[in-house]
Formats: C-alpha cells, structure tokens, sequence
C-alpha cells in the first residue's frame, strides 16, 4: 500500500513537474512570437522606407539630368557670350589702330 502512495506521489510530481515545463515553454512561446511580430514590423518599416527612398532617389536622379541639360545649355550660352566679347575685343583693338593711323595721318597732313 506505501508503495502504490509512493508510486502516485511520484506520478503527481511527474505530472506537476511535465506542467510547468508545458508552462514555461508556452510562456516562451509567446516571448518568441512577440519578438517575431515585433522584427515582422520593423522589416516592414525598412521596407516601406527604402520604396520611399528609391521613389526619391528617381526624382532626384530626374531632377539632376533636367539641372544638367540646363547647365549644358548654359555652358553653349556662355561659349557664345565668350566669342562675342573676344570678337568686340579685336574690333575694339582694330578700331584703336585705326585711329591711330587716321590720327597719324591727321597730324602728318597738318605738319605740310
């Protein structure tokens, strides 16, 4: 009779024992699906902001090529204005040898 108590004193604590540890591994499975939800979260949160940041980059890609047309046409405008003021300034100086001259000539008439 002690014998049969001992062996359902032991299968009680087998069986309390066998519960907590259902318990604990249940507890940390709720850890573990709390963590899971929380890293699902925040991939999602990097994901969205890297589709945002693709989005902008594409818009600033877009808005680098129109500045660099625009650039382009501004360096051609520059070349041309460069040309024009190198072109006024050998006319500049073909006119000043050509006073020169008229002067010389001016002078050299009044001295007859």
């Amino acid at each position: 009779e002690s014998q049969a108590c001992e062996d359902k004193n032991c299968s009680h604590q087998e069986l309390e024992r066998l519960g907590n540890t259902i318990l604990a591994e249940q507890s940390r499975a709720t850890q573990l699906e709390t963590e899971l939800e929380k890293t699902v979260t925040k991939h999602k949160t990097v994901v969205e902001l890297s589709d945002r940041h693709k989005d902008e980059l594409e818009q600033v890609k877009e808005e680098l090529n129109g500045v660099r047309l625009e650039l382009g046409s501004v360096q051609e405008q520059l070349n041309e204005v460069k040309m024009a003021k190198m072109e006024l300034m050998v006319t500049k100086d073909e006119s000043i040898d050509a006073m020169e001259i008229a002067l010389g000539k001016a002078r050299a008439a009044e001295t007859k």
